[in-house]
């Protein structure tokens, strides 16, 4: 009973969320589109009125509008049906049918984004993979991930903090020096972190660094070449 009561609810506000955008458009908006006598503008002429609007301002208007209502907004808005012809309606419900469009077609490709993400962080756990504004992270908690690698030296200091880790990871990076000038490690404690603006880089080391700790031989002999910070 209560989930029948919520969808109610929640048609109720769509509709009044429609409501509203239409009689904004009739009250206020539609003056900043109107077109003085004798422009040769592409144009909607209100019916009721017999006045000319930009037609490409206002359609670029509607894509912008509809870009802020949610899918089930969308779907109710391209639903809606007068009785009587109504031209600002039907061109808001066709520019919410072509919102729902092009939402629909550009949804694969942020599955693919995700599943490509999904992929990275799978190759390199424990270590994980943080999308940046501009490049990306990769991260690890300390504490757990080769532990007994860092316990051989505890008598210099070593315990596996983030501050450990980026001296073996600089061990590792010793014969790639200019794969090293493009990463900036930023580590603390309890966390293991590197950022590159350049996301290819970035998978570079983390993938190679990954590979270097699980062969055992080759991180023991990396580790003994690290230096305490």
């Amino acid at each position: 009973m209560i989930w029948i009561i919520g969808i109610l609810v929640a048609l109720a506000v769509i509709a009044l969320v429609i409501k509203v955008f239409l009689r904004t458009q009739s009250q206020n908006v539609l003056a900043r589109f109107e077109l003085p006598e004798g422009s040769d503008k592409p144009f909607y002429q209100d019916p009721a009125t017999g006045k000319k609007y930009d037609k490409e301002a206002y359609d670029k208007h509607l894509e912008a509008a509809v870009r802020q209502f949610s899918n089930p907004q969308l779907q109710s808005i391209s639903d809606r049906r007068q009785k009587k012809p109504d031209l600002w309606n039907d061109l808001l419900s066709e520019a919410a049918r072509r919102e729902l469009l092009q939402r629909a077609n550009t949804a694969p490709e942020e599955d693919e984004d995700e599943k490509t993400l999904e992929d990275i962080n799978e190759r390199i756990a424990p270590f994980f993979w943080v999308e940046q504004a501009a490049g990306a992270s990769v991260g690890l908690s300390t504490g757990t991930y080769l532990q007994d690698v860092f316990a051989a030296r505890a008598d210099e200091g070593f315990t596996g903090s983030g501050e450990d880790w980026n001296s073996l990871a600089e061990a590792y990076l010793e014969d790639e020096p200019a794969l090293r000038a493009r990463l900036q490690f930023d580590s603390q404690e309890d966390l293991f972190s590197v950022y590159c603006r350049d996301t290819e880089t970035l998978e570079t080391f983390i993938t190679g660094f990954k590979d270097a700790c699980e062969d055992r031989e080759r991180i023991v002999r990396l580790f003994a070449q690290a230096k305490k910070a």
